[in-house]
Parts: structure tokens; C-alpha cells; sequence
């Protein structure tokens, strides 16, 4: 049945000026604007008295509900906006948890799943300090008996709800947990799309606080509306993935590496960081396709793209460039420490029998040129410097490194 809102007051022109506020939020509601005597009120009905002043209501129980509801669908056309913004998963995440705080309890989590390994996503309090506080407690009370009990949930895909955690049968940690940090009420409600299980998000009220079937219902929306957001999130970077993504290595694209190397050189200006670049050619890598085909050539590079990817800090980037030709940015990196990075690439490709299923007459060597991003100097010319020097340990010998030296220091070179 439609909510009844009676508007009456002395001034008629304020009367409908709060007729036509009310319409706009109530959409739903009968609104009428009484020029008479009120008569019997209904028990669902709000009598607002609108004054030139000032405008005050006076509901009945119902209209607080009425309230409520409103206010919590309000929330959920704001948190589907959020979740569909253009900004980070994790900025997105942690700005819809943040507003739940004030439709749902204090405290709020979201906590994703990945190969069966929970990860704290996002979290929020009211009070900074609580929050602080609870995370600790919950590190130091059996972390593994919480993942069993969110294990559970998720696998029964049902939302877990109890009004009052201290009458709940919990284990003798979580009950411990719940009496220091004084929680009332929790929700956890997973963030599921169809047969993927992302997560969960929970929600918990401090005491005296309650949380009621109403709140649940609106934590299981605002869990769909989370799991389309990971669920698109992840597609654009499964998408943005392989766009940068060489199909046959698996590394860095020659179109990432363009990005990436604008991107560090700006970066290494700004913060006056050291940055090198590595630029690697398989030797004689034509022979290697003429002589046992292009399948053995694959292979070749396929076991050259491992080593390199093995041989990098989780800092670094490394690409295919084309063809045979890698490229390495090390960031934070200079040029005496990438050159013994290089070496060390190089001779683990020389130990490597990285066609052990064709007989080659010689194993298949590398060769690099090295340079180091001076300040004041673009992208290309770091790129002009490393090809400089790779085309030096071309001409020189093969299987070498040769690095890019400013001119009053001396060129080091090393390899066969």
C-alpha cells in the first residue's frame, strides 16, 4: 500500500513548495496538501507542517520505516554507481564499504578469494582505531578457524546472519573475539556471480547496535552488485592482459614495452631514480630456423623468454620486441648494477641446453647492450644508447655484454 504524506500550514505557497520536495525523494508516496481540518490521521500516514520558517514532521512508527527504506535505496543507486566508475577495483571497493557504514554496521570487509587463498581486499570503520584493533585481534586469534568458518559459508553459497553474536555456538577464539572488540551483529554475505565465487563481504555493528533482516537483504545486494564489479574489473584486465601480452612468450608486448619506457623515463625525472635498459638479441638465431625449422626457433625463444623472466626482480619489466630481440627496464637500477644483471642473464642462457631435443652444433648464446637513463634525456635516446651498444657486441664477438659508458669512463665488456 502507497505511503500517505498530509502536508498542512498556514503559508499554501510553502505547502507545495514541500509537496514537490517530497515527491522527488518519496516516488511511491501518496501526497496531499490538506487546506481543512486533518481529521484522523492513518497509522501509516506522516502530517508534515510546512512554515515559512521551518518544516517539521511528525511521523508514526510506520514512517520511520519508511525512512529507512528510502535512505537504504539511496544507497544502493549510489553503490552501483561506484562499482561502475572508471576508477581501480580496489578504489571502488573500498569507497562502496565505506558509505555501507551508514545503512549497515560500523565495521565492513571485503575479503576476496583466489586458488583458496583469502585476501583482505578492503576494510572500514567508523572508528580507525577499532578497526585497528579488531584486525590485530584477529590475527592473534587463529586466523585458519576464521578461513574454516568463511570456507564454509561460501561453500554453502547462503548468506550467514546472527542478530546477537554472544548468544551465537562459535568456537571458543571467534566468542573471545566478539566479547573483546564488542561486536553485536554480523553479515556475511558472498560476492558470487553465477557459479564464481569471488569473496565475501561482511559487515559487522558494534553493541549495543543491532542488525536486522532488512540490513541483510541490503548486504546481499550490495554482494551482487560487488561481484559484477570484480567480474568486469577482472575481464578489462584479462583483455588488457593479453593486448599487452606476447602470444608466443608470454612476456611483454613491443606496444607495452613503448608505454612502459615513457612511463619509467617520466618517472625516473620526477624522483631523480636511476633506471637501465637492456637490449637482447639471440645470436644467430636465422641459422638456428634454417637449420632445424621454425619449431625449434620457437622453442629457442620460448627458453630464452623463461630465463629472463626468472633472472628479474618483481620491479622489473621484460618484453619481447620482436622477432628475437627482448628488451629489460630495471628501475632503481644503475648501470653497474645492470650491467652485472646482464652478465648473469647472459651466462645462464650459455649454461642453459636449451634445445636438448635437437642436436646443435653450439648452444644458443645472447648477446646485450646496456645503457643508463640520464637525466634531461627522452625515452629514445636511452633506446638509441642500448641499441648502440647490442650492436657492438654483435660486431664484436656475440655472446657479450656491452654497456653504454659516458665518455670519460671505460667501456666495459665481457663474454667469449
Amino acid at each position: 500500500m502507497p505511503q500517505r504524506i498530509v502536508i498542512t500550514g498556514k503559508g499554501k505557497t510553502e505547502c507545495f513548495r514541500v509537496r514537490e520536495v517530497l515527491r522527488q525523494r518519496f516516488k511511491q508516496a501518496i501526497i496531499h496538501v490538506n487546506e481543512g481540518p486533518i481529521g484522523e490521521l492513518p497509522k501509516d500516514g506522516i502530517l508534515v507542517v510546512a512554515d515559512s520558517s521551518q518544516t517539521a514532521s511528525i511521523p508514526t512508527p510506520e514512517a520511520a520505516e519508511l525512512e529507512k527504506k528510502v535512505q537504504r535505496a539511496e544507497f544502493l543507486v549510489e553503490t552501483a554507481r561506484i562499482l561502475s566508475s572508471s576508477d581501480t577495483l580496489e578504489s571502488m571497493l573500498n569507497e562502496a564499504i565505506t558509505k555501507s557504514r551508514g545503512v549497515l554496521g560500523d565495521i565492513a570487509f571485503v575479503i576476496l578469494t583466489d586458488e583458496g587463498q583469502f585476501r583482505l581486499q578492503s576494510a572500514t570503520a567508523k572508528d580507525p582505531e577499532h578497526l585497528i584493533r579488531t584486525l590485530m585481534s584477529i590475527i592473534n586469534a587463529r586466523p585458519d578457524i576464521l578461513e574454516q568458518q568463511l570456507q564454509r559459508i561460501l561453500e554453502s553459497s547462503e548468506t550467514l546472519f546472527i542478530r546477537d553474536l554472544s548468544t551465537a555456538e562459535l568456537p571458543e577464539e571467534i566468542l573471545h573475539l566478539v566479547k573483546t572488540s564488542n561486536f553485536k551483529s554480523i553479515v556475511v554475505a558472498p560476492v558470487r556471480r553465477g557459479e564464481k565465487t569471488f569473496g565475501a563481504f561482511v559487515s559487522i555493528s558494534s553493541g549495543p547496535d543491532e542488525l536486522d533482516e532488512g540490513q541483510v537483504v541490503l548486504s546481499q545486494d550490495i554482494s551482487q552488485t560487488m561481484a559484477r564489479a570484480i567480474e568486469n574489473a577482472r575481464l578489462i584486465a584479462e583483455l588488457q592482459e593479453r593486448a599487452n601480452t606476447d602470444a608466443l612468450t608470454g612476456l611483454y608486448n613491443a606496444r607495452f614495452f613503448n608505454e612502459v619506457i615513457m612511463r619509467e623515463v617520466a618517472r625516473s625525472e620526477r624522483h631523480q631514480l636511476p633506471l637501465s635498459l637492456m637490449l637482447i638479441d639471440v645470436d644467430d638465431f636465422k641459422r638456428v630456423n634454417d637449420l632445424h625449422g621454425h619449431l625449434a626457433g620457437n622453442e629457442a625463444l620460448i627458453s630464452v623468454a623463461r630465463i629472463l623472466r626468472q633472472s628479474i626482480r618483481m620491479t622489473d619489466f621484460v618484453f619481447r620486441c620482436g622477432g628475437d630481440e627482448f628488451g629489460i627496464l630495471l628501475p632503481g637500477t644503475e648501470l653497474e648494477g645492470g650491467f652485472h644483471a646482464a652478465e648473469n642473464i647472459r651466462s645462464r642462457v650459455e649454461a642453459a641446453n636449451l634445445l636438448h631435443s635437437v642436436h646443435l652444433e653450439r648452444n644458443v648464446t645472447i648477446s646485450i647492450g646496456l645503457a643508463a637513463h640520464e637525466a634531461g634525456n627522452t625515452p629514445n635516446v636511452l633506446m638509441n644508447r642500448a641499441d648502440q651498444a647490442l650492436y657492438r657486441a654483435k660486431e664484436l664477438s656475440k655472446n657479450r655484454v656491452e654497456a653504454h659508458y659516458p665518455t670519460d669512463v671505460k667501456e666495459k665488456k665481457t663474454g667469449a
